[in-house]
């Protein structure tokens, strides 16, 4: 199963694509969006298979991912391991949802400050999960 991505062209848009982001049906963020939703429709629900996690992480990523699902408004959760969290939890508008998400995070795992910022960057979905249900049983972490 390949994790969520973008081709090059919508990673690296032109300065006049980014300032067209929200122009509705050809803006930017609807290219973005309607790349990742076909992406997470195309998966099926064997997708979640690939998941090895004791019972508290399968919660915590259940929550989350429902989370996810509704505030970022995806066709479903069908997140795997290997997602890049910076498009899991991308939300290429101005909508601010993205931003709800990771308040949401930080609010009832207690995510870290550089954790939000790893959220952004180079943590995948998988990895998020770990830390979040690490949080959930130990308290908080600084990474």
């Amino acid at each position: 199963m390949e994790p969520l991505s973008l081709p090059k062209e919508l990673e690296e848009p032109s300065s006049l694509q980014a300032m067209l982001v929200d122009l509705p049906l050809v803006g930017l963020a609807t290219r973005i969006r309607r790349c990742l939703a076909s992406q997470l429709k195309a998966r099926p629900a064997e997708a979640m298979n690939v998941w090895d996690l004791g019972p508290e992480a399968h919660r915590v990523k259940d929550r989350v991912s429902q989370r996810v699902r509704d505030v970022l408004e995806w066709p479903n959760d069908r997140f795997i391991p290997d997602d890049p969290c910076r498009l899991v939890l991308r939300e290429p508008s101005v909508s601010l949802g993205d931003i709800e998400l990771v308040m949401w995070l930080e609010n009832e795992y207690a995510v870290s400050e550089t954790a939000a910022e790893r959220i952004r960057g180079d943590l995948t979905y998988g990895e998020l999960i770990a830390e979040l249900a690490r949080t959930a049983n130990n308290g908080p972490s600084d990474s």
